[in-house]
């Protein structure tokens, strides 16, 4: 970009950037002006909040102000609390929690937050960080200055050679590192501010971070030790997951009122015909029948409680980029469906909440020996009005027994008898999941050993290797 374009793009406040404006504050978020103000982007209820709050043991909690993904919230200590639905600012800033950085705001926690309102599911992303000291009106006035200086000694604004820093270092250190370096020598207020700003970037490549919403002076602020640092991570990694998780919601059920399953008829099945198997056409649909399924869309209060198997599958992200990107069902604001992340079996859902999850591994752990085996012998669907739901047909001595042992010795309620194990894949579009069904030729053998136990009422969510 050159010296004639750069009086378009620095005005109204708008910092050398000419595709988000800012609010100039911790509601960020990479705002539009409709979005600034005292009007809350995530919608809330008390009792919601208040679980999330506790569960953060946040007692002190001031609105700030909200931004186009979110809200922020000061929760004193130097503490700022954000609740947002940006993926991506939840993940970069997973990546440094806990570490001290000298250029970026400390970041304490980062939960995801999956809750219910009016019968809706709902995810966000809490992010416990350091205040820093916004000075926008300041900020820019530096970067104004410092953008003259460049104008006249490489015909370049200074958002550019920022640029080049951060992703193309060897154009910068051939067109602009000499010029840099002459203007840091001169140590004034603006020398200083650049080479804060340059300490920025480095701190975010040396922690693999992926955000560059820095060129917004709304997400510069000074930090504790009276350096320039940045805040407000988005525009990054959308890839990964949250390690912590609050789950204050009711349960979204595979199974849904109505709900049929695809099971393909014993003749089809291997070892249907005692030591062979009948030549079936597993694309046929006269192979395939479908029987109703036994569980109530809500969850029965006070009864919560879910073991699960955690799966270490090979390949698995090959796997779920095997299904047809037209056929993925989407809801928005929810990433809760699509294709899963995260494969797992179910051992038991309806444990009593009063129930702790060391007496549930505790209890677990006297009956495995090892890790724990399955079979995969193929795929079906659960079907319902809104998705299909495509998972691996599950079979397992060892579940079934540790589902028996859970009913035969723990306080527990559902609203089915039956035990099915399976592992989801994908919620597709309604109609979409059957061209997915087969049943494989030979069982596939996979095993797993890290337990999972989570309580949505009182929001407990730990593992344990066996």
């Amino acid at each position: 970009m050159k010296k004639n374009e750069f009086d378009d793009i620095v005005k109204n406040d708008m910092m050398l950037n000419d595709r988000r404006t800012d609010d100039g504050g911790y509601g960020g978020f990479a705002l539009s002006p409709n979005y600034i103000g005292e009007n809350k982007v995530i919608e809330l209820d008390d009792v919601v909040l208040n679980k999330i709050t506790n569960k953060l043991n946040v007692d002190n909690l001031k609105y700030l102000k909200s931004g186009e993904y979110g809200d922020a919230y000061n929760i004193g200590n130097d503490k700022i609390l954000k609740l947002t639905t940006d993926r991506s600012e939840a993940l970069e800033s997973q990546k440094i929690k806990g570490k001290f950085n000298k250029h970026l705001a400390d970041i304490y926690n980062v939960y995801e937050v999956n809750y219910t309102i009016a019968g809706v599911n709902k995810k966000i992303y809490a992010i416990l960080l350091e205040y820093l000291d916004v000075d926008k009106d300041k900020f820019t006035n530096y970067i104004k200055n410092i953008n003259e200086y460049f104008r006249e000694k490489t015909d370049t604004i200074i958002l550019d050679i920022i640029d080049d820093y951060h992703f193309n270092r060897n154009v910068y250190n051939n067109e602009y590192k000499e010029h840099v370096e002459e203007f840091l020598e001169l140590n004034n207020e603006e020398s200083r501010f650049l080479e804060d700003f340059l300490n920025i970037i480095d701190e975010l490549k040396k922690n693999n971070m992926n955000t560059a919403d820095y060129v917004n002076m709304g997400n510069l602020g000074y930090k504790k030790n009276g350096k320039l640092g940045y805040f407000d991570f988005g525009y990054g990694d959308e890839n990964g997951k949250i390690k912590n998780i609050i789950n204050i919601n009711e349960r979204k059920l595979s199974y849904m009122d109505g709900s049929q399953a695809v099971q393909v008829k014993d003749k089809c099945k291997l070892g249907g015909l005692g030591n062979n198997s009948a030549a079936c056409n597993q694309g046929d649909i006269s192979n395939i029948t479908l029987t109703n399924l036994k569980e109530d869309s809500e969850y029965i209060d006070g009864y919560t409680g879910c073991l699960m198997l955690k799966l270490n599958i090979p390949k698995w992200n090959k796997i779920i980029s095997g299904v047809n990107k037209k056929d993925i069902y989407i809801k928005p604001y929810d990433d809760s469906y699509g294709l899963e992340e995260d494969p797992h079996v179910t051992i038991k859902y309806g444990i009593s909440d009063v129930i702790k999850p060391d007496e549930i591994f505790e209890f677990i752990n006297k009956y495995i020996d090892g890790e724990v085996k399955l079979q995969l012998t193929g795929i079906g669907i659960f079907q319902n009005e809104d998705f299909d739901v495509v998972k691996f047909n599950v079979e397992s001595k060892e579940l079934r027994n540790l589902n028996e042992l859970i009913n035969n010795n723990f306080d527990y309620r559902d609203t089915y008898s039956d035990y099915n194990p399976h592992i989801t894949i994908a919620y597709l579009k309604s109609g979409t999941g059957e061209k997915y069904v087969r049943e494989f030729d030979t069982p596939i053998n996979i095993s797993g050993s890290n337990l999972k136990y989570s309580n949505q009422n009182n929001e407990i969510d730990e593992t344990y290797d066996v």
